[in-house]
């Protein structure tokens, strides 16, 4: 997907966010464990434990899951595929950051919690985000 819309004219180069990234846009610049705080609130982000069945839902259902830098949906809804700085293009395996509306354990919606897949895996709860990147000098 971002090889094939990361080729247009708008001098931008699009990109799966790397780990170090994803991770820093949660966080912040402070030590917080999850995108809105220190500790667990699962109604604050999309979860199982925010609504009776568990679902997915569309972006910006839970305006508190944001994070200090403006970045939304971090915590619940999908796990999310990240490029791991120093992996190997040819790895079998791939990183994906954060639980997913399906997950129970409270350490899955951390903002450090991730977990490695193999790459061609396929889950209604994986999915990806697009980094944009100015193309050439600023």
């Amino acid at each position: 997907y971002c090889e094939a819309h990361g080729r247009d004219k708008s001098g931008f180069e699009a990109s799966l966010p790397r780990a170090i990234e994803w991770i820093r846009s949660g966080k912040g610049g402070d030590s917080r464990t999850f995108t809105y705080g220190k500790s667990f609130e699962p109604k604050l982000m999309k979860s199982r434990f925010a609504r009776p069945t568990a679902a997915l839902e569309p972006a910006f259902s839970f305006p508190t899951d944001e994070s200090p830098y403006g970045v939304f949906d971090l915590a619940g809804s999908l796990s999310e595929w990240c490029d791991v700085a120093g992996q190997a293009e040819e790895s079998p395996r791939r990183m994906i950051y954060s639980g997913s509306y399906t997950d129970t354990e409270e350490e899955a919606f951390g903002i450090q919690s991730h977990r490695s897949l193999p790459i061609d895996s396929r889950e209604p709860t994986i999915g990806f985000r697009v980094v944009l990147k100015r193309k050439g000098p600023r």
